[in-house]
């Protein structure tokens, strides 16, 4: 029985013994062992996977967020290269709107430089031919100004000698200014008939009025605008009272 491992079974029939030899034995308890210490590595291993899966669950995740972070900043910058690129189109419109302006200025220029009389330095800039055209302005105004002082001049002193010629008396002046007609001859409220072709309200034709009809109330006085003498004074058919 040395070196042997004896196995007992016992049922309702009785009992049962088996006979297992040492060596059989440390076998199943190795085997036995090496089960279990199998089972062990792969629980922890199983673990460590799931707690892996779990970590990359949540990189996953994380990475998930971060690409829409990325495609909103891609958005967002072909929304900015779409409204640069209208920039950039706006700007190259208006640098050629700005150098057809230019050079129709750059025309102009040249006329007016005909006109007055000066001709472009060779490889003069805009700015300075604009400078050079300013000058020859100033220095023609300048000389036209001297031209109109002179002339006012020569005629201040023609009508100081044409005054001391021709003196006017200071009576003579009020006599002229009181036989001049200036003001009104009464306080009218309408023009009733103007001066020139009109169609006459008696006779119904169109005829020649040389005069100006003033519509005022009944008593309103009149006044003489200027001095004079009374040649008529008489009522005078359809003018009523005439003076």
């Amino acid at each position: 029985m040395k070196n042997r491992f004896i196995i007992t079974i016992s049922d309702i029939h009785g009992s049962k013994q088996f006979s297992v030899h040492e060596i059989i034995k440390k076998v199943i308890f190795f085997a036995i062992l090496t089960f279990l210490l199998i089972g062990v590595i792969t629980f922890y291993y199983v673990k460590f996977l799931n707690t892996k899966v779990a970590t990359l669950n949540d990189e996953a995740e994380s990475f998930k967020g971060k690409i829409i972070t990325l495609k909103e900043i891609e958005n967002d910058f072909k929304k900015e290269n779409k409204e640069l690129s209208v920039l950039n189109q706006d700007l190259a419109m208006l640098i050629q709107d700005n150098s057809d302006k230019l050079s129709s200025m750059n025309e102009k220029l040249h006329e007016v430089e005909e006109i007055i009389g000066i001709g472009p330095e060779l490889n003069a800039s805009f700015a300075t031919r604009i400078e050079q055209a300013k000058e020859h302005e100033e220095k023609e105004k300048k000389r036209q100004t001297v031209h109109i002082k002179d002339t006012i001049d020569q005629v201040t002193q023609q009508l100081a000698n044409n005054a001391k010629k021709e003196k006017v008396t200071a009576i003579q002046k009020a006599l002229l200014l009181n036989s001049i007609p200036n003001g009104k001859p009464l306080t009218y409220r309408k023009i009733s008939s103007k001066f020139g072709y009109r169609t006459h309200p008696t006779t119904k034709k169109k005829s020649f009025h040389a005069g100006l009809d003033l519509s005022a109330k009944h008593g309103t006085p009149i006044y003489a605008p200027a001095s004079g003498v009374v040649v008529f004074a008489k009522r005078k058919g359809a003018y009523g009272n005439f003076l």
